[in-house]
């Protein structure tokens, strides 16, 4: 699929793009995302593929390797901020944080303490 030399690269790009997809924009591929912000892997991967052939896709689609479940989980595997979570089954994925779209994550609310520090 790739080189060694580029293999960061292609999996920084997929990333990219499953984050937009997950967290921002499931409509750019055509794929839904339950209440849970779930996506059933084998339709995002059926959805990223026609979405990247089709007439006027966006560079960052059309650019993609084909992805398959393997190189899939090798991107969830190696994300440096760990951005996405497989289903305990491994059948869906999901972004775990910085949704712009409604989802229920399904973590508990929390008080912050009184002083509250970011890292950035």
């Amino acid at each position: 699929m790739t080189s060694p030399d580029d293999s960061s690269d292609v999996l920084v790009a997929v990333s990219r793009v499953l984050s937009k997809v997950l967290r921002h924009e499931p409509e750019m591929v055509g794929v839904r995302l339950d209440a849970n912000g779930w996506a059933d892997v084998n339709e995002l991967l059926t959805k990223i593929q026609r979405a990247k052939h089709s007439a006027g896709a966006p560079k960052r689609l059309r650019s993609l390797p084909d992805i398959n479940l393997e190189f899939l989980r090798e991107v969830v595997a190696k994300n440096d901020k760990s951005r996405f979570a497989f289903s305990d089954d491994g059948r869906r994925i999901r972004a775990v944080q910085g949704h712009s779209v409604a989802v229920d994550l399904g973590y508990a609310s929390l008080e912050p303490p009184e002083v509250l520090f970011h890292g950035t």
